[in-house]
């Protein structure tokens, strides 16, 4: 009776106190109003980039966040591609973290994976790559970083050497000159001898080589690949001949196949390839010529492009006088066509509506936005006017959508802020959703702000 008379009592006072407790002493919030606020601001925008984003944006996310060389690594050993691995990345994507690491930490980089830490075949890859990419961004610091290394004399430079140097003579020659000159004599005979390097280097580097006798043996050595090359060609021209004299003569070549085979060895005026195109009584055949003509063509197999000017010349003639209107855009160079696309865009404007329709994109495509929206006015009339503003609109919406929207705001007409603002808009957002709606809901109300709206909040 003793026992349960205190065990009641004693509950009776635990349960007092517990209830003081909660009553008096409940733990204050954390944290303050505003850092709560700024949770929830960034856990909407966490779950925003979850619901919109596929794993190659997440991918993009993750490689502007990462500035640090261990976050670049990091990304390395997801990225990686292994068969077991359930996770791949698309090569072009895989490309992006080297570039960045070979502007950033160049030589730790290099250093890290020299030491082979993990993956041996990953390591030499990257090495690799990193190091390509780092002799075309800064060449002479990538051979420094490769000289300083120990046991230079070994083969590993020697094939870089040869590699970069080949590369980077086609560009900028002077570097490849500065570098070999200041090489030891026996540093220059080893990359001679074992480099690998084209003629037209070894030819260049020439007056610079220290070793008098090394003189004498490069000259005989490129005299004798000259010569090599030259019969070389002349068998392949030989069998070539042969084969086309063993061809079925049943089938003769149709005439555009004949002026293409005499033009490519040496071109004709203007005026007889308008009066070629114009002989021709199907229009397949006189546009198919006409392709071929505008073409900017090599002045021969191993020479430079033409000249923009001497492009225009024949292109201007031809389109003129020929009769006929081209069916697909001008073939230009894959590098260095600006000068062909400038001297385009001035000559456009003076041609037909339907010159103007078949080439405008060439010039639209491949000029700053601003510039090709200025350009548009200046066509002939207005269905070719809006045309070519919406392709400018298309493309700096796809190149830069944060300086597209507020562009479209203050340079578009209606129509066109309601086709390409959400898409701008909505861009912008994968990337930076909190600027991206902030800068929405400051400006005024019209269709294509209720569209764009609706496109970033997926309804």
């Amino acid at each position: 009776m003793g026992f349960l008379v205190t065990f009641i009592v004693g509950y009776a006072f635990f349960a007092l106190r517990h209830g003081d407790t909660s009553s008096s002493s409940r733990p204050k919030e954390d944290f303050p109003s505003e850092r709560a606020a700024s949770a929830r601001n960034t856990d909407m925008v966490d779950a925003y980039h979850n619901l919109m984003m596929d794993d190659e944006q997440k991918f993009q996310m993750a490689l502007d966040q990462a500035n640090r060389l261990s976050d670049l690594l990091g990304l390395v050993e997801k990225a990686y591609y292994r068969p077991e691995k359930a996770f791949e990345i698309s090569q072009s994507s895989f490309k992006l973290i080297i570039d960045k690491i070979a502007r950033l930490y160049p030589r730790e980089a290099l250093d890290y994976y020299e030491s082979c830490p993990t993956d041996a075949m990953m390591n030499e890859e990257m090495y690799r790559h990193i190091l390509s990419i780092w002799a075309d961004l800064d060449f002479t610091a990538s051979m420094a970083y490769l000289q300083n290394k120990p046991d230079i004399f070994n083969w590993d430079f020697a094939r870089n050497w040869g590699v970069f140097a080949d590369r980077r003579f086609k560009t900028n020659p002077q570097d490849c000159i500065d570098l070999f000159r200041d090489f030891s004599a026996e540093m220059q005979r080893w990359l001679i001898k074992e480099s690998n390097m084209d003629a037209g280097l070894q030819e260049a580097l020439l007056p610079l080589i220290k070793d008098q006798v090394l003189v004498v043996q490069v000259r005989e050595d490129l005299a004798n690949i000259k010569a090599e090359e030259e019969e070389e060609r002349r068998r392949l021209l030989d069998q070539v001949d042969a084969a086309w004299q063993k061809k079925d003569t049943s089938r003769q070549p149709s005439q555009v196949e004949q002026w293409k085979e005499a033009w490519e060895k040496e071109y004709p005026t203007a005026e007889t390839m308008v009066s070629a195109i114009r002989s021709l009584p199907e229009r397949e055949d006189r546009l198919y010529l006409l392709k071929w003509i505008t073409k900017a063509r090599k002045v021969s197999i191993d020479s430079d492009y033409e000249t923009a000017e001497v492009w225009m010349e024949r292109v201007s003639t031809v389109l003129r006088d020929g009769g006929e209107i081209p069916d697909a855009l001008p073939e230009l160079p894959y590098i260095n066509d600006q000068s062909y696309r400038k001297l385009l865009a001035e000559w456009l404007p003076q041609q037909s509506p339907a010159m103007q329709r078949a080439w405008g994109e060439a010039v639209v495509r491949f000029q700053e936005p601003a510039q090709s929206l200025a350009w548009a006015e200046r066509l002939a009339i207005e269905s070719l006017r809006h045309d070519m503003r919406d392709l400018a609109w298309e493309r700096w919406v796809a190149t830069s959508a944060r300086e597209a929207a507020p562009a479209l705001m203050k340079q578009a007409t209606p129509d066109e802020q309601e086709i390409h603002l959400p898409d701008a808009v909505y861009s912008w957002a994968m990337w930076d959703y909190t600027a991206a709606k902030a800068w929405l809901d400051a400006q005024p109300d019209s269709p294509a702000k209720t569209q764009a709206m609706e496109k970033i909040s997926g309804t």
